[in-house]
Order: structure tokens, then C-alpha cells, then sequence
């Protein structure tokens, strides 16, 4: 039994000799992990860090956190899961790494059931090239154990699971990757769209440097998930394409070049990803001006403001206004993000005021996806001018004028000004309801004048006015009718 123990104690230490002697000397950069969760942008430090630690147990040189940050600041590198080619050149030149690591954290959710999704691909510094790579799913559903007995129930919990079945599949000898080029040699692939909706095509296609002789041809295929799609080689040289509809199921899908060679010797390598999204934007429409009796209604100008109630991307909107027979007034449509306040001033394309009447105002937006959400309210527009009606009598030694208005746009404010025959303000009476009566004392002209002129004022409360004059107020008073009436509409918008 002793000899066993030291039998064994010596094949394992052996073991650590020999992983150490072949990734002795190696030196790799890991840089920050992309995070999709947190947007295109977002950042997971804590996988980024305990992918760092595993390398280290492999017995790697891994370059350290701040020095990767500083060569990122140092040349303005700010996006995340991928590299270009002159950065990795400098990463070889100035921070001396063999092989760069970079990671996209494609899911991370904690409900309804927790579940982490990671694509890794080591890339070979000397030629640029991807040496390895792998994209592992775990959620706690798929680990459930008998009576529930250590049983992952967290992300940090399902951390380690997925870390040791994503390096399940690292080279055992890294050495003889980064001493030697890969078979394996893509020019350039593509996937279009990257967003779609269930049913939709997908196209991708591949570019590949190799001329590869008759008998040592290998077979191209996609995998996605797990499932395997064969590839068609074109008329072109070096070229292959395939195209399928997107599943039902919504989420991320990742994308890898998958090689068979005659000998059976298979490699993968990270395309992309697309995204199946089956859910329209969620938006909201909110119009603010002057009501009336409950209706919003055109005083100048009428703020429109969308808002979206999850905030997601979006490549174009447009804004629509419909009169009651559904007749189009005015309609635009614009790239990207429709802005938190829009200013409608009344008119139509051509620069035209819109007529009285309801119109309805629609704006919709489509996401990446071409999912299209749209969300309506009804707006008023009131032009007509107040009206206003006059009369006058004189009432002992006082000149009695009332005012009266039934309209149902309420009023702002009225003015009265009183004038002599010689253009001489003698009173200026203002309110802002109605009836309105006003006394104006005889005795504050000369008995001989017999004329008071009145310049009357009338604004309602969405800026529509109306001026009128009265040659002779007394006039009134004895039957006869005013034949010159000057009243006008002011639009001061």
C-alpha cells in the first residue's frame, strides 16, 4: 500500500512537471471579458480575473490586470471581445505576450432560473491567428441532483462548473500551437443580419486563404448551438456560403467556422453571434399642451414625447399626423433614436397651418430587429378667433358697456380703452372673465364732446385674438349700428 501511494504521489507530481515545462516561458494577456448583458460595452472583471487564475494553475505567465489596462489607455482601446490586428502586433512588441485571451460573457441572468453563457478564443500573437477556442452554456436547471443535494443555485455557484468545461477542451501541448501556424486560415467571414426575428434568413460566408490539394480537401460547416450546417463552396476560390432561418426560441446564438479534415482532425473558430428577438420595442406617447375639456390642444406649439418603457436600441422612427378620415397631414421618418421632445408648431410638410379639427398624432419605432411598436393620441387644433359681444347704455351720469362670451375656449384677458375724439386715453378697464360690466362716468369728458371711442382686446387661452374698435361708444346706446368694424385674428405663432 505504501509503495502504491508513492507510486501515484510520484505520476502526479510528474504530471505538474510536465504541464509546467510545456507552457514554461509562454506569456499571455487576458484582457477585460465583454459583457452583453451590460450592453455592447459592459465589462465583467470577475470572470476576467478567475479566468486569469486558471491560467496561472496551468502553469502560463499571465501578464497582469493593470499592465493590460494601461496598454488599453495607452492606445485608445475601448472596445471589448475583440481585437484588430495592429493591436495585437503592438501587444507582442511592446508587452511581450505570445498568446492574448479574449472573452464574451453572452448570458448572464439570474431568473427565472440562473444561467451563464462564455465564448473564449486564444489568439496566437506572431501571426495573428485564433489558436483555440470554445463557447460553454450552464444554467442550474440542466445541474439539478438528487434530492437537491449540492445542487448549483447562483452564478458564483455555476463560475467554477462552466470555467472547467470550457478548458476541458485547451490544447494539451500549447507550445507546439504557438510555435507552428495553424492549419486552419480565414481571410474574412460574414453573418447578416445580426439581429432578427424568428423565421427570418441568416447568411453567412467565409473567405479562406488555403488552397488546399485534391484528397486533403476538408469539409466546412457552421456550428451553431449544436447543430452542425454544412457550408457550399461558390464559383470563387476559397469562398463558401449557407444560409438558414432563425428558431423560435429568442436569444443569443454564437456562430463558429467548424473544419473536418480527412484524417478526422476537426477545428473551430468564433465567427459571431446573432440575436433572435421576438419582442416589439415597449413605448409610451405623451403630448402636452393647453386642454380643453379634456383635449390636449394646439396653442402654438404642441411637445411630443415619446418614451421607450425599456430602453433598447433603435434604428429608425417615424412621426405621423391623420386627420378623422384617416388622410395622412404630415408624416417623417429619421435614423436612430427618436429624441425625448419633439415641437410641433401646427404646420404640415409643405409649411401649411393645419385646419381646425382632431388629428391623431402615431410615432413608431423599430429595433434592430425590425420589430415595430407604435403608440397614438389625439390632439386638437383651435384657430377661430373669440368673439365677443358689446353693448352700451347710459344710465343716468354713467355710460354702462357689457361684455359677453360663450364660447368654450376660455378667455386670457380682456382690455377696454376708452378714448376721446382727440385720441386721448381716458380709462382702460382689464379683466379676464366674463360678463364683464364697466361703468364709465359721464362727467370725465366735456359736455360738448359726444364721442368715446373703445379699443376692445380679446385673447383666449391658446393665443388666438381678436381687436375690435367702436368709433363712438354713446353711439350705441341711442340704436344706431357701427358700419366700421375692424376685427382681425393675430396668430403670434
Amino acid at each position: 500500500m505504501r509503495q502504491y501511494r508513492t507510486t501515484m504521489f510520484m505520476s502526479l507530481l510528474l504530471g505538474l512537471i510536465w504541464i509546467s515545462s510545456a507552457t514554461a516561458g509562454i506569456k499571455v494577456a487576458v484582457f477585460p471579458f465583454q459583457d452583453l448583458t451590460n450592453g455592447d460595452n459592459g465589462v465583467n472583471w470577475l470572470l476576467t480575473e478567475q479566468f486569469q487564475h486558471d491560467l496561472e494553475e496551468k502553469g502560463l505567465d499571465v501578464l497582469s490586470r493593470q499592465a493590460v489596462i494601461s496598454f488599453m489607455a495607452l492606445h485608445r482601446i475601448r472596445t471589448l471581445g475583440q481585437l484588430e490586428t495592429y493591436h495585437i502586433s503592438l501587444a507582442k512588441k511592446e508587452l511581450g505576450v505570445d498568446l492574448i485571451m479574449l472573452g464574451t460573457v453572452c448570458q448572464s441572468k439570474l431568473t427565472p432560473a440562473p444561467a451563464l453563457t462564455v465564448a473564449l478564443y486564444l489568439t496566437r500573437t506572431t501571426d495573428n491567428r485564433t489558436i483555440w477556442s470554445n463557447i460553454e452554456d450552464i444554467c442550474c436547471i440542466e445541474n439539478r441532483k438528487l434530492l437537491g443535494l449540492n445542487e448549483p443555485k447562483s452564478l458564483e455557484e455555476l463560475s467554477p462548473m462552466l470555467r472547467h468545461n470550457i478548458l476541458a477542451t485547451w490544447p494539451t501541448d500549447i507550445t507546439a500551437y504557438t510555435n507552428k501556424q495553424k492549419p486552419l486560415d480565414i481571410e474574412k467571414a460574414w453573418l447578416h443580419p445580426t439581429f432578427v426575428r424568428s423565421g427570418q434568413e441568416i447568411q453567412c460566408s467565409a473567405h479562406m486563404r488555403n488552397l488546399w490539394s485534391i484528397g486533403n480537401q476538408p469539409t466546412i460547416s457552421l456550428k451553431i448551438g449544436e447543430k452542425i450546417l454544412p457550408m457550399k463552396k461558390m464559383a470563387s476560390e476559397g469562398f463558401f456560403e449557407t444560409s438558414w432561418q432563425a428558431g423560435n426560441e429568442e436569444g443569443r446564438y454564437p456562430v463558429s467556422l467548424f473544419i473536418q479534415w480527412p484524417d478526422g482532425k476537426k477545428d473551430i473558430s468564433l465567427i459571431d453571434s446573432y440575436f433572435i428577438d421576438n419582442q416589439p420595442p415597449d413605448i409610451d406617447l405623451k403630448l402636452k399642451g393647453t386642454e380643453v375639456e379634456g383635449k390636449v390642444t394646439f396653442d402654438g406649439r404642441i411637445i411630443i414625447m415619446p418614451r421607450l418603457r425599456v430602453r433598447e436600441p433603435i434604428t429608425h422612427w417615424s412621426l405621423t399626423f391623420k386627420n378623422k378620415n384617416d388622410k395622412i397631414m404630415f408624416t417623417q421618418e429619421t435614423k436612430g433614436f427618436p429624441p425625448a421632445q419633439l415641437f410641433w408648431r401646427g404646420t404640415d410638410n409643405n409649411g401649411q397651418r393645419f385646419p381646425n379639427g382632431d388629428y391623431q398624432v402615431t410615432i413608431k419605432v423599430w429595433d434592430r430587429a425590425e420589430n415595430m411598436a407604435e403608440a397614438s393620441q389625439w390632439l386638437t387644433v383651435h384657430r377661430q378667433p373669440p368673439k365677443i359681444e358689446v353693448k352700451a347704455t347710459v344710465v343716468g351720469q354713467d355710460l354702462v358697456i357689457d361684455l359677453l362670451h360663450e364660447e368654450d375656449i376660455p378667455v386670457a384677458f380682456w382690455q377696454l380703452k376708452f378714448r376721446s375724439a382727440n385720441n386721448v386715453i381716458l380709462k382702460i378697464s382689464e379683466g379676464n372673465s366674463f360678463p364683464a360690466k364697466i361703468l364709465f362716468p359721464l362727467s370725465a369728458i366735456k359736455e360738448a364732446d359726444k364721442i368715446i371711442a373703445g379699443d376692445i382686446t380679446i385673447q383666449d387661452i391658446l393665443g388666438n385674438q381678436t381687436r375690435k374698435k367702436i368709433k363712438n361708444l354713446l353711439a350705441m346706446d341711442t340704436g344706431e349700428q357701427e358700419k366700421d368694424k375692424d376685427e382681425a385674428w393675430t396668430d403670434e405663432f
